[in-house]
């Protein structure tokens, strides 16, 4: 749970300033014309039309919610493993900064305690329950940028993460079936969060997360999703949330195939570890997002489109498996007949025009394209694609 008085937070920030007399209803309704058309938080709108003091505010807001007031100029040292734990994209993203952890309660520093989204997702991102104290935007910034910026937190390696080797500690052994992870998690049910998926070796990137434990069953269900749909040659996995279900698919030779699927209480968990592989925001379960990254199973390497699409019931994921030393073939042996392929060779070897390259998923459209592209590559000429 995340500690704070959520009684008051039901109602919102500017009708209870008015309740209290801080402001008038006819300085509420201006400012709130002005975040409709521009845009930005009500308490920067309210402070910038000197309605509303920051010291006020804030003071407001902390006797509301329950929660302190402190200085991040006179807090002293962040120590480097708190701020490891929250990625530099979502403190930026949500104006906070972690200062404080002590056991398993992690307090952070923000200026709108009452963006309870944050809260929630710090919660899932972590582990960890949240405490929450109020501090000044303007020092949370500064605070960024001193933790973030001066190197205090661990740099992300120069290229995204691959899982390649999939860690030590996803490693499977041969045979192993998703029942066989499931089965293992029984004795321990409850003691498996998102922290311990999204803080693995392999996952070290831009979102800096922190290993938490060695053994992350999560980490070993995606290995073995993503291990055994290149083992099957699956074109895609299709990862779907229901009100009381949890569905995983592979489409094998264009026909989408049932497999067997952890429970639904890791789609979660799931959703996020794949997020993290594929160098998206996990803070952000709200809007699509489309990624990509490459993995090594057994030395194949097969290159993965991820796309997340929201749902009712949570996020609906689709990964598309692309095998880089199958994309890579002459055109010869692509199936065209004699006749078709002159006429082929001759449209991409005209200096102008378009090539209208269409079928069902499956079918070769990316093979076809990428044997054009190897096809055409050579030193006088100058290739760029776009998607």
């Amino acid at each position: 749970m995340v500690v704070r008085n959520t009684s008051s937070l039901k109602k919102k920030l500017g009708d209870i300033l008015v309740e209290v007399g801080i402001i008038t209803p006819d300085q509420l309704k201006q400012a709130v014309e002005i975040q409709r058309t521009q845009g930005g938080k009500l308490g920067d709108i309210l402070k910038q039309l000197n309605f509303c003091s920051e010291d006020v505010l804030l003071a407001f807001l902390g006797r509301q919610c329950g929660a302190s007031y402190i200085s991040l100029t006179e807090y002293g040292q962040i120590p480097s493993d708190v701020i490891n734990l929250v990625p530099e994209s979502v403190v930026r993203h949500q104006s906070l900064i972690p200062i404080s952890r002590e056991g398993n309660v992690l307090t952070i520093a923000m200026s709108d305690p009452l963006n309870i989204f944050a809260t929630d997702d710090l919660k899932l991102l972590t582990g960890c329950e949240i405490k929450v104290v109020i501090a000044s935007e303007k020092e949370i910034e500064s605070a960024i940028e001193t933790y973030y910026i001066s190197g205090l937190a661990p740099a992300a390696p120069a290229q995204a993460p691959s899982a390649a080797s999939f860690g030590e500690s996803g490693t499977l052994p041969a045979g192993t079936s998703m029942q066989d992870i499931v089965k293992s998690l029984e004795p321990a049910a409850g003691s498996v969060d998102v922290q311990q998926v999204e803080t693995e070796p392999e996952t070290s990137n831009a979102y800096q997360l922190k290993l938490e434990s060695e053994d992350a069953p999560v980490v070993k269900m995606v290995n073995l999703l993503l291990a055994n749909a290149v083992k099957n040659r699956a074109s895609d996995i299709h990862i779907e949330c229901y009100e009381s279900s949890f569905r995983v698919r592979y489409r094998l030779d264009g026909v989408l195939c049932n497999q067997p699927a952890p429970p639904k209480k890791y789609q979660n968990a799931i959703a996020s570890r794949i997020k993290v592989m594929a160098n998206l925001d996990v803070a952000e379960r709200r809007l699509p997002q489309d990624g990509r990254m490459k993995i090594r199973v057994d030395g194949t390497e097969v290159n993965l489109r991820i796309s997340t699409m929201p749902t009712v019931h949570g996020e609906k994921v689709v990964v598309r498996l692309l095998d880089a030393a199958k994309l890579k073939v002459d055109l010869t042996g692509l199936g065209f007949d004699t006749n078709s392929l002159d006429v082929y060779r001759k449209a991409i070897h005209s200096p102008q025009g378009i090539i209208l390259i269409t079928g069902p998923t499956g079918s070769g459209k990316s093979t076809t394209i990428y044997s054009t592209l190897s096809d055409l590559n050579c030193m006088d000429r100058n290739i760029i694609t776009i998607e």
